[in-house]
Formats: structure tokens, sequence, C-alpha cells
């Protein structure tokens, strides 16, 4: 999933921005989307790819799942889980069965240039 934003604001003097977030895929646009005011002062502001990361892990990624979770979702999409008894195919052919997914988080990690 991609977290997208826009920054519709910023306030210097009060070191802080204000921006919208949702995911990529979204039917809505990022326009339409509730405004958040963040304190610049929890973002890490020394390199876009950092600044970008900060801004998506300590804020738009729990919106945006936030968001999703609100999302109806379609009837014919109604799942239920995988039974913990044995595995047996037969029983799942033609049945609308729901799986966790576990993603393993990968940042960008700060550095600094050396020019040899």
């Amino acid at each position: 999933m991609k977290i997208i934003f826009k920054i519709v604001a910023y306030y210097p003097k009060e070191n802080r921005i204000e921006v919208k977030f949702c995911d990529e895929k979204s039917s809505i646009p990022i326009d339409d989307y509730k405004m958040y005011s963040i304190n610049c002062d929890e973002l890490e502001m020394s390199d876009p790819d950092l600044f970008t990361d900060s801004l998506i892990r300590k804020h738009g990624l729990r919106i945006v799942e936030k968001q999703i979770d609100r999302r109806p979702t379609n009837p014919y999409n109604n799942s239920k889980p995988v039974s913990d008894d044995e595995l047996d195919l037969n029983n799942l052919v033609g049945k609308v069965r729901e799986g966790k997914y576990f993603s393993r988080p990968r940042y960008p990690i700060k550095m600094r240039r050396i020019d040899l």
C-alpha cells in the first residue's frame, strides 16, 4: 500500500503543517479527506526522504488504516476465518475466507554523506 499526502499549509512561526493523507488506490480524491495539523518538531527535518518517512510512520499509516477500516465491505467479499481444524481444501472450494498479512517494516537509515 502506498500512502500519499498533501501539505495544505505550512505555518513557520508555529512550526507546523496541515496535511491530508490517503492511500494511493482510494476512489476518493485526496482533497476530500480530513486535514490534520502536525507539529514539525515531531518530524525528521534533515532530509526529504527522512521527513517523508517520519511523517508517514508517525501519522500517515495510522490515519490511512483507519480510513480503510471505515470503508464498507462489499457484501460479496464478506469472509470467514479458516477454521483451526485439519486443512481440507475440498471444504474451502467456493467459499470466501480471510487471511492475515504481516509486512516486514523497512525504513530509511539516517547516514552522513562521505565524499572520497
